[in-house]
C-alpha cells in the first residue's frame, strides 16, 4: 500500500525531497519514517530526474524497473541452455516449458522469430545466429 502510494504520488506530483514525499504520505494518512523511504526508493528504482537546468524530481527508472521485471520472468527454474546457429533451447524442470514459453512471446525481443513449447523445452527461434547470441548474452546477464 505504502510503495503504491509513493508510485501515485511521485507520477502525479513534482516530488523534490523525501521530505516533500513524507508530507504527501502523511496526508493520505500514512506514516512512515524517511529510512524506509530510502528502502522503498531502492526496491522502486526511485531516483531524482533533472527537471530544468537547476531542479530536479523523485522518477522511476524505467529501465530499472524493466530489468526487475525481467529478473522475475526468468526466476522460472531453467536447468540448461543450448544454441545451435539461429536456435535457443532452454530446459525447464517438467510442466514449466509452456508457461515459459508463454512468457517469452510475450516479450518484444529481437529478431524472434518463433517459439514453441512442450513439457520442459522451450525452442525459441530467432531470423540470425546473431539475434539468437544476443539473447544468450541477454539471458547470463540477468
Amino acid at each position: 500500500m505504502r510503495q503504491n502510494a509513493i508510485l501515485d504520488i511521485i507520477k502525479n506530483n513534482t516530488v523534490q525531497s523525501q521530505q516533500e514525499l513524507l508530507d504527501h504520505l502523511n496526508h493520505r494518512g500514512i506514516e512512515t519514517t524517511q529510512a524506509t523511504i530510502s528502502r522503498d526508493f531502492d526496491d522502486l528504482y526511485i531516483d531524482k530526474n533533472r527537471l530544468t537546468a537547476t531542479g530536479f524530481a523523485y522518477g522511476q527508472n524505467k529501465k530499472m524497473t524493466q530489468l526487475k521485471k525481467d529478473r522475475q520472468f526468468l526466476s522460472f527454474p531453467i536447468t540448461d541452455i543450448k544454441q545451435k546457429r539461429d536456435m535457443v533451447q532452454l530446459q525447464t524442470h517438467p510442466g514449466m516449458a509452456e508457461a515459459l514459453g508463454e512468457e517469452i512471446k510475450s516479450k518484444d525481443l529481437e529478431g524472434l522469430f518463433s517459439v514453441i513449447e512442450n513439457d520442459a523445452l522451450v525452442l525459441i527461434i530467432f531470423y540470425s545466429v546473431k539475434d539468437a547470441s544476443a539473447f544468450i548474452k541477454y539471458l547470463h546477464q540477468l
